[in-house]
């Protein structure tokens, strides 16, 4: 049996980045009363992570020409709750990356992987 702290261990001392994640809250405003559910919060800052990409090839429907597609994900703590649709901002490798998060982070006992999808500009 594999002690899963160990695993753990070893999972986390692969993490080379840090993340801020950031979930879309309502907010009031104190002096008019108006509740805005439209504005982006930190909700996690500086947290340990791995990004890990993968080019992979697609088949094409139109000829023998195949596209390539890259797939970004996310390795976190599994006790970080990331909801769908958050903004993930990844520092690794003395790059700063911006990403949306497109799918349902998958939750294991020592970690969790969330496919993103790279922003190209926030509004």
């Amino acid at each position: 049996m594999v002690n899963m702290k160990m695993a753990r261990r070893h999972i986390e001392s692969l993490y080379v980045g840090r993340c801020e994640i950031k979930e879309i809250c309502s907010v009031e405003d104190l002096e008019t009363g108006i509740t805005s559910p439209y504005e982006w919060h930190s909700v996690i800052v500086n947290q340990p992570c791995k990004l890990s990409t993968k080019t992979i090839a697609e088949a094409s429907s139109e000829g023998s020409v195949a596209t390539l597609a890259k797939v970004v994900k996310l390795f976190l703590a599994p006790e970080i709750r990331v909801k769908e649709g958050s903004r993930i901002t990844v520092i690794q490798h003395g790059m700063t990356e911006q990403y949306e998060c497109s799918g349902t982070p998958a939750v294991y006992g020592n970690h969790q992987e969330i496919i993103l999808r790279a922003v190209k500009k926030w509004v």
